[in-house]
């Protein structure tokens, strides 16, 4: 199941653990990294279909709260 980048960012702002797919753009995924850090969670995304600079900058933004699956 796929939620919006809207549902997603929401769920970010409230602190839950998120593991998600290859399915939301990089300024989505940089917001809700960007979020997650803020609140103390863990983000795992599917990086399967990401550019690798779009990794790096992920890498860069969540740092330890980032896990990466290929």
């Amino acid at each position: 199941m796929t939620f919006t980048s809207d549902t997603l960012k929401t769920l970010a702002c409230k602190g839950v653990n998120l593991d998600i797919g290859p399915h939301y753009t990089p300024d989505t995924l940089k917001t809700v990294v960007r979020t997650v850090v803020k609140k103390g969670a863990h983000i795992t995304v599917d990086a399967s279909k990401i550019t690798s600079d779009t990794a790096k900058t992920l890498a860069h933004i969540g740092g330890k709260h980032l896990t990466l699956k290929f």
